[in-house]
């Protein structure tokens, strides 16, 4: 690895962000991010090159990536719908039941404004429900939808709902989201 690295730097003159382990002092390996470039010092040609240790980026990286996995097993396997977003109200997950009462697939749904997706009116008045996440982010509570909101699927069907939205808060207690839950209650 280190040869075709070197290789690497005489044919381009540089070579940039190779990941390569490294042994330090006290006999440990580490994780370093390489870059190297040939320089002429006293008419000589040399490989310059620096290192920088990356193993606690990687570890951290890695556990994060962990964390979400297993948020997102557990949202997967509640049995009512759920819904998150960010701040601004774009959908950043859903869970298959969220999918089937929608009828989007979360792959298509994340990024794009809850009220293109989560369609809610008044069910005597046909009116559009005031937007969740708006209100969750202003009274900064769980809040709960009006008696008689129906979710309109994708494809038309309609749906009655009960629902709350709830606000995801940093470790610092700053709103960085909105989680949504719901339940079809239409055979009620």
């Amino acid at each position: 690895e280190r040869r075709k690295y070197v290789g690497e730097i005489l044919r381009k003159g540089a070579a940039r962000d190779m990941e390569l382990y490294f042994r330090i002092k006290n006999g440990s390996l580490r994780l370093g991010s390489v870059c190297g470039a040939i320089v002429e010092i006293s008419g000589e040609r040399c490989i310059l090159g620096t290192i920088r240790d990356i193993t606690e980026e990687r570890q951290a990286a890695k556990l994060l990536a962990e964390e979400k996995e297993r948020l997102a097993v557990t949202v997967r396997s509640i049995g009512d719908a759920v819904i998150t977003t960010d701040r601004e109200g774009r959908i950043a997950l859903m869970n298959p039941i969220a999918e089937d009462l929608t009828g989007w697939r979360e792959a298509e749904a994340i990024g794009r404004p809850l009220m293109g997706v989560f369609r809610i009116v008044n069910e005597r008045t046909g009116e559009p429900c005031a937007n969740p996440v708006d209100r969750v982010l202003s009274s900064r509570q769980i809040v709960g939808l009006a008696n008689h909101t129906i979710l309109v699927a994708r494809d038309g069907r309609e749906h009655i709902i009960a629902d709350s939205g709830a606000p995801i808060l940093d470790l610092q207690g700053d709103i960085i989201g909105v989680v949504l839950v719901f339940r079809d209650i239409t055979g009620q």
